[in-house]
């Protein structure tokens, strides 16, 4: 790991900055203090990993997309700081990976009507990159960029979530290509979003259909 200990020192002084006033659901182990003090990365950063697979997913995610209506510096850092370790991680196997979301029938109908739109993802999206790993039918199969900015977590962290994870960084962009029994998506970058994802989707106002609308969620659209 190229990262230095100083980053997972700020990481440390934000949660304990900010933990009075955001209720955070991720905890620092008892040792991380010491691992800072012992400069031993690759556990901070596994720490780090681990931490957001089994729960940090969810609050994280919940501020990157907007959702929980505050400013958070330890959140802000955090996101910085798995992107960064991401980035070191090994890129997926194969170019085709899949993503289970609840509404797959809604979202088949939605996505119909965007086909050819770029949709930015703030949050991390967590895929799998063996189709026989998915619990049910998946709602996404997406074909992976040359440059993909997906890796591979769970041999990092040894905490196996039975579908061969592969987690995308946050603020990644996919362009619907079809839909069928799922909705296909290409990983693309360097273009303009024409949606934004959260908590369902987000038209945003550059959408033909919506243009003096502002944002509309499913929910708004009657959709779910």
């Amino acid at each position: 790991m190229s990262l230095t200990v100083d980053l997972f020192q700020k990481h440390y002084d934000l949660r304990e900055q900010e933990q009075a006033e955001v209720h955070y659901n991720d905890d620092i182990p008892y040792w991380f203090q010491r691992a800072i003090e012992e400069k031993d990365v690759d556990k901070l950063a596994r720490s780090i990993v681990r931490s957001y697979q089994e729960r940090n997913y969810q609050g994280l995610n919940e501020y990157l997309r907007g959702e929980k209506r505050i400013t958070s510096l330890y959140y802000e850092h955090n996101a910085e700081l798995l992107n960064r370790i991401i980035d070191e991680l090994p890129s997926p196997p194969n170019t085709t990976l899949w993503r289970v979301e609840h509404f797959l029938e809604e979202k088949l109908k939605w996505a119909e009507k965007h086909i050819g739109k770029v949709l930015l993802v703030p949050s991390f999206w967590s895929t799998f990159s063996q189709r026989d790993r998915c619990p049910v039918d998946p709602t996404f199969q997406i074909e992976a960029s040359a440059n993909t900015r997906a890796r591979m977590i769970a041999d990092f962290t040894g905490f196996q979530l039975g579908e061969a994870e592969a987690l995308y960084k946050s603020g990644t962009l996919f362009r619907i290509t079809a839909v069928d029994t799922c909705v296909y998506l290409e990983e693309v970058d360097n273009v303009k979003a024409d949606i934004v994802a959260y908590n369902g989707y987000t038209i945003s106002q550059d959408d033909e259909d919506h243009e003096d609308l502002g944002p509309l969620s499913l929910s708004d659209m009657g959709i779910i």
